[in-house]
């Protein structure tokens, strides 16, 4: 099944994302499922794709193309926040969003940093420790993730002479 986008919820549009897609000589995904929650699509066909517009998909797992290896994803549904995938002989697995901290530039003593990815709309934690493996980590500032980029940012960081952040969801 080709994926189908609508800007109305009325008229709706086959549109094949364009993509490494399952089999070669495809012109979009053969879609086995496709599940929708808090701003993220996820489809099986049978590789793992996600998407944010239901329009352009970002493979993010391959099928093996071995026999002994091969997972028989079945289907995709979302709820109590997460995406689950039922795959064949193995039973659930859950799909957490994906996020990524990174530094982006420091200027004038305020380290910049940015979240890529997770939940849009998720209430979030930038946590800080002096030291790894950290016993104590300590809570910079509370926000919401933008989901695509989100800018955080610590005034703090010249005071010491290493830091080590984190990203914490209650």
């Amino acid at each position: 099944m080709h994926p189908l986008t609508s800007t109305n919820g009325t008229n709706w549009l086959l549109t094949p994302p364009p993509g490494p897609w399952g089999s070669p000589g495809l012109s979009g995904p053969q879609w086995n499922s496709v599940a929708y929650g808090n701003g993220l699509f996820v489809g099986i066909d049978p590789n793992i794709q996600v998407s944010t517009n239901g329009v352009d998909w970002t493979l993010i797992w391959i099928q093996p193309f071995v026999p002994e290896a091969y997972v028989g994803l079945m289907g995709v549904a979302y709820g109590a926040g997460t995406f689950t995938i039922i795959a064949e002989g193995f039973g659930f697995w859950n799909l957490p969003p994906r996020a990524f901290l990174g530094w982006s530039a420091e200027t004038n003593g305020l380290l910049d940093l940015t979240l890529t990815g997770g939940w849009a709309g998720q209430s979030c934690r930038l946590q800080a420790a002096t030291n790894l493996p950290a016993t104590k980590w300590v809570d910079l500032l509370t926000f919401t993730n933008q989901g695509s980029v989100t800018p955080l940012h610590d005034p703090d960081a010249t005071n010491y002479p290493r830091r080590f952040y984190r990203v914490a969801m209650p």
